[in-house]
């Protein structure tokens, strides 16, 4: 994995030859800011191909500790609504955006159709889930089993279940959450000089192209061939003859 300073310091090393200086307007913070505005972009487009977003673009919320990544629940207007800060995550498509655990079960996220639904589905209702729209979270708990209706439904979530149910007691609940981040900053542990760039490596060369295609007018390319001989030879010719 790159850093982000790395990267940025290639691209450098396209549109300046890897020259600065302090009257250039395209300072780092700019670059910054193209890279945070392509990657989101090229982000999408990957998922949108379906291929499956990797782990490594997902980034923690919350501040450095124990309960990093922790987002608070509290009963509000009879719904169990987020009360922690939620950082600006890249939307996809179905919230794909983020990633939310419970007792090692994965919470689903759900569109306001389905997170209706869900609560009165046979089998859904004793899944938890959780539904965002525009920025607020609303979690709903699951329901605990009672008598055999899944059959053997497993542990994982059974104790995902019981572990909201205490929780909920005390009029908080605490769900571990995951989210692709507009502002890799917002994670507290992330450092552009020394962290892994939350995108995947084999999308790199993407990025790099799209930035300095779209902001700087430069395009990556390999020179055409200047001579219909049938070979590929895009060097200086003249009456025929290469020059030397």
């Amino acid at each position: 994995m790159q850093t982000e300073l790395h990267i940025i310091n290639t691209i450098w090393d396209t549109v300046r030859a890897g020259l600065k200086n302090q009257d250039d307007p395209i300072n780092e913070r700019l670059m910054r800011a193209y890279l945070a505005s392509h990657r989101g972009r090229i982000l999408n487009e990957h998922y949108v191909n379906a291929r499956q977003l990797p782990d490594e673009v997902f980034q923690n919320f919350g501040a450095v500790g124990p309960n990093q990544g922790d987002v608070t629940f509290s009963l509000t207007r009879n719904q169990w609504i987020a009360t922690s800060a939620i950082p600006t995550v890249i939307r996809f498509k179905e919230n794909f955006g983020f990633m939310a655990e419970k007792e090692h079960y994965i919470v689903s996220f759900l569109n306001s159709e389905e997170f209706r639904n869900n609560k009165y589905d046979r089998y859904g209702k004793f899944h938890p889930s959780i539904q965002y729209i525009g920025r607020e979270m609303i979690l709903y708990t699951g329901i605990q089993q009672t008598g055999n209706p899944l059959g053997d439904l497993p542990s994982v979530l059974n104790n995902a279940v019981a572990a909201i149910a205490t929780e909920a007691l005390g009029n908080k609940i605490t769900i571990k959450m995951r989210g692709v981040l507009v502002n890799p900053d917002d994670d507290a542990l992330y450092d552009f000089n020394t962290s892994a760039y939350p995108f995947p490596n084999e999308l790199l060369d993407k990025l790099i192209n799209s930035v300095t295609a779209r902001d700087f007018n430069v395009f990556l390319r390999t020179k055409s061939d200047e001579v219909g001989d049938g070979r590929d030879n895009p060097g200086q010719y003249q009456n025929g003859k290469e020059l030397d």
